[in-house]
């Protein structure tokens, strides 16, 4: 027994010490939740260091922070859960994460991997899920009082990657929130995003979206305004060399996150070798966008090796609040993000909701009830 224990301390000493390189590459802030078990090493959550976030509790399958958002002036309470694949474990931890919840004020988000479903139909392949297998859940979640937060993108969060006849889609990670943080963030959206080497795909909370726009109009330098021909000669040539080029990363993201979407789904089989071929392409095509918004804000803290591109997103667009539908369920079933058919599908509903279909068959509906008054 020796050598396997010498093996296990081993194996714990390297996962800590990658967890910590992890961080310090990303020169992020973080934590990690207490050993589950003999081969599972629980959750690790990470946070930008400038913002604001205090370590409130911890345990063996969530790790609860305290958010100020500096932006609204608002505090609430973040809860990163990695709930038990074990039935009874998972039973376990909905009633300790219940009490403990029901003894606190305050608002607050739990979401992670809850490893549970809602309803069957969050479960595609594989065994179905009867109704009465969710019951423990559902009931934590009503007990809660918690607010669903859905999603937009694809439904499914957990893929087996075992394509064809074994392949098995589930639901497995939400967002859920109180009912007073669903108000004062009414514009929040949940998205599911794909992912590189993981079998499950990310969350991303947006509590300010930013707003649609439309196409922008070509800008130049207006010092090129001596030369009468620069117009033209820049927007042709220049633009006609960099689609030839193919430097627009995010129309690439765009194409592969499709790809790679359509493999997920069933509706494209391709060798699993292809996969991975994709996913590199997306990590490549990631770091391209990443240098572009780099160059295009001109930050002077780029040299603080912060790879979320997002922030240099939020310093080039200016976002506005306003009400927007960022996409819609069609009536065939698929989702559907595209501004012209969202307006599309919005016609045609009402067109159609108050049109008669017809009446077929009256007789023998007439003949199925029961006579009432006699000769």
């Amino acid at each position: 027994m020796e050598p396997v224990l010498q093996s296990q301390q081993s194996a714990r000493s390297n996962f800590s010490w990658w967890m910590f390189a992890l961080q310090r590459a990303l020169l992020m802030g973080g934590l990690r939740s207490r050993k589950q078990g003999r081969h599972c090493w629980g959750l690790v959550v990470y946070w930008k260091k400038e913002l604001k976030v205090r370590f409130i509790r911890r345990s063996s399958f969530f790790i609860e922070l305290l958010i100020s958002d500096e932006a609204t002036g608002l505090e609430w309470y973040l809860i990163n859960l990695y709930a038990s694949s074990n039935d009874i474990t998972r039973k376990a931890q909905w009633e300790e994460l219940l009490n403990y919840r029901q003894q606190c004020s305050g608002e607050w988000i739990i979401w992670g991997d809850f490893n549970d479903l809602l309803w069957p139909d969050e479960k595609q392949g594989g065994r179905r899920r009867e109704v009465w297998s969710l019951r423990v859940f559902r009931q934590f979640v009503t007990e809660l009082g918690a607010i669903d937060m859905g999603f937009s993108g694809y439904p499914f969060t957990w893929i087996n990657r075992r394509y064809g006849d074994g392949l098995i889609k589930e639901w497995l990670d939400r967002v859920l929130v109180s009912p007073n943080w669903r108000l004062r963030y009414d514009r929040a959206v949940v998205r599911h995003l794909a992912t590189v080497g993981s079998d499950h795909a990310a969350l991303l909370l947006d509590t300010d979206p930013p707003v649609a726009k439309g196409l922008r109009q070509f800008h130049f330098d207006s010092r090129w305004c001596k030369d009468p021909d620069t117009y033209e000669v820049v927007r042709q040539n220049l633009c006609s060399w960099s689609k030839q080029k193919g430097f627009n990363a995010r129309r690439k993201i765009n194409e592969l996150q499709k790809q790679l979407e359509l493999i997920r789904t069933g509706q494209c089989i391709v060798e699993p070798s292809r996969v991975r071929e994709l996913e590199k392409e997306l990590g490549d095509a990631w770091i391209q966008e990443d240098a572009f918004w780099r160059q295009k804000s001109r930050a002077d803290w780029m040299a603080l090796g912060d790879r979320n591109s997002a922030f240099f997103h939020a310093k080039v667009n200016q976002r506005r609040k306003r009400n927007r539908i960022t996409g819609i369920q069609m009536a065939n079933g698929t989702w559907c993000e595209e501004p012209n058919g969202i307006a599309q599908e919005f016609v045609d509903y009402f067109q159609n909701l108050f049109r008669s279909e017809g009446t077929s068959n009256v007789e023998e509906v007439l003949c199925a009830i029961q006579g009432r008054v006699t000769d």
